[in-house]
Order: structure tokens, then C-alpha cells, then sequence
């Protein structure tokens, strides 16, 4: 049975968060590699592999901070990194090996 004073020395739970500045940062990089894809448009034979990689490198920036996966279960964070996965290999399967 509790009580309130077994409830009172109860160990409180303390969750995990980034810090403000840690968002600052990630900010930064996603908008460093916005510039990056904007730049790797321009290589004729690197493009698709680069984008498709910075795509990923993106996605899990987003999915691990901004959506606080980093500090929960990693079971959570497996159920979203499989759609990114389907997507990145659509993306790839479905891109034409050339253009005119």
C-alpha cells in the first residue's frame, strides 16, 4: 500500500530533453545540408546517390531531435526509420537511369 510518505521519497523520473541550444545546432546542420542539396543539383553523376543520402541524413536529424526519438525507446525509432527506408528505395528504383 503507498503512503504519502513512501510517495513523497519516491525517486522522481527524470526524462531526457535537448537543450535549446542542442536545437540551434541541428537547426544549422539541416539548413547547411538544404544548401548542400541545392548545390549537388549541379553534379551531373553524383546527384542521385548524394541527394538520396542527404535525404536520409535529414530525416534522421528530424526524426532523433525534433521529434524526441533520440531519448525514447529505440523500438520507436525503428518504426519510423522503415518508412524512410521504403522511401529511400523507392526513390532509388524508381528514378530513371538517364535523361535526355
Amino acid at each position: 500500500m503507498t503512503t504519502p510518505e513512501t510517495i513523497a521519497h519516491a525517486p522522481e523520473h527524470e526524462e531526457k530533453h535537448a537543450s535549446e541550444g542542442t536545437f540551434f545546432v541541428v537547426f544549422g546542420a539541416l539548413a547547411a545540408l538544404t544548401v548542400i542539396e541545392l548545390l549537388v543539383i549541379y553534379l551531373p553523376g553524383l546527384r542521385y546517390p548524394l541527394l538520396i543520402g542527404l535525404m536520409f541524413a535529414k530525416a534522421w536529424l528530424v526524426i532523433d531531435y525534433f521529434m524526441n526519438l533520440r531519448y525514447d525507446n529505440k523500438l520507436f525509432r525503428i518504426s519510423f526509420l522503415i518508412p524512410v527506408a521504403a522511401g529511400v528505395i523507392m526513390t532509388i528504383l524508381l528514378t530513371p537511369l538517364s535523361h535526355p
